[in-house]
């Protein structure tokens, strides 16, 4: 999209930060509809496991320590899939200056081993954890617009944007939301609908 040479997106005030990357929050309507329309149009599928904000779990289990909640998310969301290709390139928003490669490597490999404890087989797949800005890596980008839908649609109640994506979408892990289970997985079979999760 040559957005940067049009006067109708290159005058909104809030266009100097799109040129660095895109970001659903901070883009103007305007931006965003025109990268949802390219979105549609990408080989991109996405996966998505969520956790509700439960302050018991989060001080109990992990301690109240962010990272360690994120890894555990991490983990949950790779052990599905791993083992599905011969070599796996996973890359994270890097995030202020922490040093966060190893934990998220470490949760990875902690996904490959659940994988294994479940099937009682390992994988041949060989994995590569990077750490990257958005501006720098275009895929991080485009996920950050899958996750806005994903938010809005169980935050806001409004799936306009979730279901613009849906065909590109293959499950949507509610992980925490027990009183749904086993249902809390939504998939091509069991479609993400606004009456079907419970309320935050």
């Amino acid at each position: 999209m040559k957005l940067s040479a049009d006067p109708l997106y290159n005058r909104i005030p809030s266009f100097q930060k799109t040129q660095n990357a895109f970001h659903a929050k901070d883009d103007s309507p305007e931006i965003r509809s025109e990268v949802f329309k390219v979105l549609r149009t990408l080989p991109i599928r996405a996966q998505f496991v969520l956790a509700r904000k439960r302050v018991r779990t989060f001080r109990n289990t992990f301690h109240s320590k962010e990272g360690a909640f994120y890894d555990h998310l991490v983990t949950h969301l790779f052990k599905r899939s791993l083992h599905l290709a011969q070599e796996n390139y996973i890359c994270f928003e890097k995030r202020g200056s922490r040093a966060r490669q190893k934990p998220l490597t470490d949760a990875v490999k902690k996904a490959a081993e659940a994988f294994s404890d479940q099937y009682g087989t390992g994988s041949a797949a060989r994995v590569s954890v990077h750490c990257q800005s958005p501006t720098g890596e275009p895929c991080l980008q485009a996920i950050d617009y899958f996750l806005w839908a994903v938010q809005r649609m169980f935050t806001k109640q409004e799936d306009r944007f979730y279901k613009t994506l849906e065909d590109q979408i293959e499950f949507v892990w509610d992980l925490y939301d027990t009183p749904k289970y086993p249902n809390n997985i939504y998939t091509s079979k069991n479609p993400l609908e606004l009456k079907k999760f419970s309320p935050l």
